[in-house]
């Protein structure tokens, strides 16, 4: 889900998409990192 205060139009749709799964993706890329370096098992709830 993404939440913004921006207006969404056909022309900022996809730079807005894209953003917000680049985020997501450096977020669970960070999740990943601690998962591996910290030994204990942890899961997103």
């Amino acid at each position: 889900m993404l939440i913004t205060n921006r207006e969404i139009t056909r022309k900022n749709l996809y730079k807005i998409i894209y953003y917000a799964k680049a985020r997501d993706y450096i977020e669970n890329q960070g999740f990943r990192e601690q998962k591996i370096t910290s030994g204990i098992d942890l899961e997103h709830i």
